[in-house]
């Protein structure tokens, strides 16, 4: 049996993300964004785990259809 092997890379685990659309990074958002509201935190903390995933803040496009999309929520 082949011993697993280990990325050094801390990001690695994030990169299958970098593929998403942008009608999922808005609605990734938006769950982001409902999640801590639901914890009781200002939705802004969503933008900075946004930025952990992605690497990038969201675009303004992209977090004013992922703001509407939470209130609907």
């Amino acid at each position: 049996m082949k011993d697993p092997t280990y990325s050094r890379d801390p990001l690695e685990k994030f990169a299958k993300y970098k593929t998403d659309d942008e009608a999922t990074r808005v609605k990734r958002l938006a769950k982001f964004i409902t999640e801590e509201r639901a914890k009781g935190h200002h939705w802004k903390r969503a933008l900075y785990r946004y930025k952990g995933t992605y690497q990038v803040a969201p675009s303004q496009k992209i977090l004013s259809v992922a703001l509407t999309m939470a209130r609907g929520t």
